[in-house]
């Protein structure tokens, strides 16, 4: 199990990257129990303090009558590791039911705990409480309700499991499998906001934070108790359930990994559930049906963009000829006064095919031009044009920023590539500014070099993000997008289309 782990880290990113992933992950005490190693210690330390605190707050809620169950830390490091102190976990886990929930929480504050933060107990998932040297996460439920699991199996199948002589209530074999099957569900649909982000602008499909972590131990429990999981349970638990598409790239992320971890009845059932289609798990079907065929991330994105862009402008370039787009700041009301109108944050942007150069002009409303030092090529901290060109002939991803910056007493526009954190040549982009009254007007001259080098021909995808920065508090205040989805500033989907 441990080798196989640290082959695929090998294999997939490098020997190097083999001892930071597993410290990532912290894993680093499975593969090290020298029980003279600083960090092993300190673990050892650590589990012991949370889990005389867990029996501890155990005996209080049974004394006082208040159904509980306990789960993840100290039980998961006793159900499966001979060495508890080698599995690294850093709060206590106890779920009670809402008729005691109010009397747990009194439970604890009589006990020297408070809460975190103000307005924890607003969650429905867990309210974190602290004693200043214990964290506990109170569970309203096991798992955050936007998962949409039905947690029914779960409480329904609970056991006595001792620790250190001590019996407490958890989940029983079956259940807690199905729970760390869950919880990385859970995680993987928080990583995934970012889902896009990633495929275009990183070129690679998210996992979640400590993804090794949980699916060494989804693999280690699949292991030591296979005879003992109720895996029509899991079957039938699975198929009852309304999961996402995330849901299926997740166990095929896990048995790429660990090959044996489900029996057949599993991998089939999840090759043949109807995995729910809503909002942007739509787009997430489809591009995992590319990908999942495919296995190439670059011609993927190519193939997907082409196939599923939904853009609501869309261009065609001759040459010597011009075309145009107009982005304009949002109000909530239609009528606006002359003074709205001076100060509404506009650009407009046009381009021209120049032989083999495309000329791209700026035209932004702004007159509370503010720009950083030279040296300072923070986006959020100077007005400005950050340009994304992407190229699907073969695949193609550029983030460019341009940059107003005082040179000579002068201002000159200079281009800094976001994606590699370095300048831009002239041979690749030339730059212009004009300053007129109460706009600014910024050319970029994209050259033949940088259009070959970034297989920009045919067509290619262009998004903008105009900032706009305050003299006052020198930080972004407004943005104009080329995507009214503003946490789709970064996706081609919902770019300008330009066609030569």
């Amino acid at each position: 199990m441990k080798n196989m782990l640290k082959n695929y880290i090998v294999s997939n990113y490098g020997r190097n990257e083999l001892e930071n992933i597993i410290k990532k992950n912290y894993l680093q005490f499975i593969y090290n129990e020298n029980p003279h190693n600083v960090h092993y210690l300190m673990n050892k330390a650590n589990v012991i303090l949370l889990q005389n605190e867990l029996l501890r707050i155990c005996k209080l809620f049974e004394d006082n009558e208040i159904e509980y169950i306990t789960f993840k830390g100290s039980v998961l490091s006793n159900r499966l590791y001979d060495n508890i102190f080698i599995r690294f976990f850093s709060d206590i886990d106890i779920f009670v039911y809402p008729k005691h929930f109010e009397n747990a929480l009194k439970v604890l504050f009589d006990n020297g705990y408070h809460l975190r933060s103000p307005n924890v107990l607003l969650s429905k998932h867990h309210a974190a409480l602290t004693n200043g040297r214990v964290i506990i996460e109170l569970h309203r439920n096991i798992l955050n309700p936007f998962t949409k699991i039905d947690e029914t199996y779960m409480l329904k199948h609970t056991e006595k499991f001792k620790i250190s002589k001590q019996a407490v209530q958890t989940f029983d074999i079956t259940a807690t499998f199905l729970h760390l099957i869950y919880h990385l569900y859970m995680d993987t649909i928080l990583s995934n906001n970012n889902f896009f982000f990633h495929i275009f602008y990183h070129q690679k499909i998210p996992i979640t934070n400590r993804f090794f972590a949980r699916a060494y131990e989804l693999a280690y429990y699949s292991k030591k108790y296979f005879s003992l999981i109720k895996w029509n349970d899991i079957n039938d638990e699975l198929k009852y359930q309304s999961f996402n598409i995330l849901f299926k790239k997740m166990i095929y992320d896990i048995t790429v990994v660990f090959p044996n971890i489900f029996p057949k009845i599993i991998i089939d059932l999840i090759d043949n559930i109807n995995y729910a289609e809503e909002g942007e798990y739509i787009l997430y079907q489809r591009f995992f049906e590319i990908f999942l065929l495919e296995q190439d991330i670059r011609t993927t994105n190519c193939k997907f963009i082409d196939k599923y862009w939904k853009g609501t402008t869309e261009l065609f370039l001759r040459e010597n000829c011009e075309s145009s787009f107009r982005l304009v700041e949002k109000t909530e009301s239609e009528k606006l006064t002359e003074h709205q109108k001076r100060n509404q944050l506009a650009c407009e942007c046009s381009l021209f095919k120049q032989k083999e150069n495309l000329k791209i002009k700026f035209t932004v409303y702004d007159d509370d031009l503010y720009y950083s030092d030279m040296d300072n090529y923070d986006t959020q901290t100077s007005d400005g044009i950050h340009l994304i060109l992407c190229g699907t002939q073969d695949y193609s991803y550029n983030s460019i920023f341009l940059f107003p910056k005082t040179k000579e007493n002068h201002i000159e526009v200079v281009s800094y590539d976001l994606l590699n954190n370095v300048l831009i040549d002239e041979s690749m982009i030339e730059t212009k500014f004009e300053k007129l009254g109460s706009k600014y007007i910024i050319t970029a001259v994209v050259t033949e070099n940088f259009i070959k080098e970034n297989h920009i021909s045919s067509n290619f995808y262009l998004g903008l993000v105009i900032s706009d920065c305050s003299n006052s508090t020198k930080k972004r205040e407004r943005e104009l997008l080329t995507t009214t989805e503003k946490q789709q500033w970064f996706n081609p989907l919902y770019f300008v289309k330009v066609t030569f």
